[in-house]
């Protein structure tokens, strides 16, 4: 079964449900063919009408179709189209709908499995660059992680103790999900991977530690962030691609209607985003680890 429902403000009082009903007829003769009146009212579900206090009528309701139905997101589109062409109505608002929701959640598993590459891939490169500090791997990016949620492993199912001290915590945190600080960057920081953090007195205190003598001294400050060419190519290439994704993100996050421009934009950064994943684990010079067909499928 599929399910929309829509709230519809009628500028003045009239036989709102004939009138919705007669939209729906239009619909539907012009996508599938002619109904009967039963089958046109069983797909009408009335819940409320409410007139407000500047004299507009507002119209609850939903329509349900059986999936087998032919044509049905024309005939969805086409009684939308009618909704916004009618004189009597201001103004007219979708929300549940099972067809937007299907489309959504093809986006979503895309979206999931071209981020999931990514902080592979992202976690490959620091951990190469950075050595065994794991659990901070971004401490000279500015990036800001987002980790409301940790205090939810307390206490529950994963057994995670009560830890004061946040440095510990987190690798705690990290630990218990086998995840890493790229679990929790928002979308949009992965183009800023390439961006280091303003040293503070504090750094060069650290980097003065850690350095044997001047010479070095210098060099940790100098070559801080990925130095490695393939790395520091592969951050550069993807930050072109990230934009379309995250609008596409953001709307299948929201519940959103995507517009036909962002979804060729999206498909066209897709595909060159999971060329560019695909060649990091395989480059065609080297032909080594080849990442399976099904992951970037």
């Amino acid at each position: 079964m599929v399910l929309i429902s829509y709230q519809i403000v009628f500028n003045e009082k009239l036989d709102f449900k004939n009138r919705i009903l007669s939209l729906l007829n239009e619909a539907i003769e012009e996508n599938f063919g002619p109904v009967d009146q039963k089958t046109l009212i069983n797909n009408f579900d009335f819940k409320k009408e409410k007139e407000t206090p500047n004299n507009r009528f507002i119209l609850a309701f939903d329509l349900t179709f059986e999936e087998t139905w032919e044509n049905l997101e024309g005939i969805i589109k086409t009684f939308n189209d009618k909704l916004n062409q009618e004189e009597d109505i201001s103004v007219a608002f979708k929300f549940y709908d099972e067809e937007l929701l299907k489309n959504l959640k093809e986006f979503y598993q895309e979206i999931f499995e071209i981020e999931m590459n990514l902080r592979e891939i992202l976690t490959f490169i620091f951990v190469y660059r950075y050595g065994g500090d794991f659990d901070n791997l971004l401490r000279e990016i500015n990036v800001n992680l987002k980790m409301e949620g940790e205090r939810i492993l307390e206490g529950n199912k994963y057994n995670m103790p009560r830890i004061k001290n946040p440095g510990a915590k987190k690798i705690k945190y990290f630990q218990t999900l086998l995840e890493n600080e790229f679990f929790y960057l928002l979308f949009e920081s992965y183009k800023k991977l390439t961006s280091l953090k303003n040293l503070q007195q504090n750094d060069l205190l650290e980097i003065a530690k850690t350095s044997n003598d001047f010479e070095e001294f210098k060099k940790n400050i100098l070559e801080r962030g990925i130095t490695e060419d393939k790395h520091k190519i592969f951050l550069q290439e993807i930050e072109s691609y990230l934009g379309d994704l995250d609008i596409i993100r953001n709307c299948v996050a929201h519940n959103r209607t995507l517009s036909e421009e962002e979804i060729s934009n999206y498909e066209k950064s897709r595909d060159e985003l999971k060329l560019k994943i695909e060649e990091f684990w395989n480059p065609p010079e080297l032909g080594e680890f080849r990442l399976s067909q099904s992951r970037l499928a």
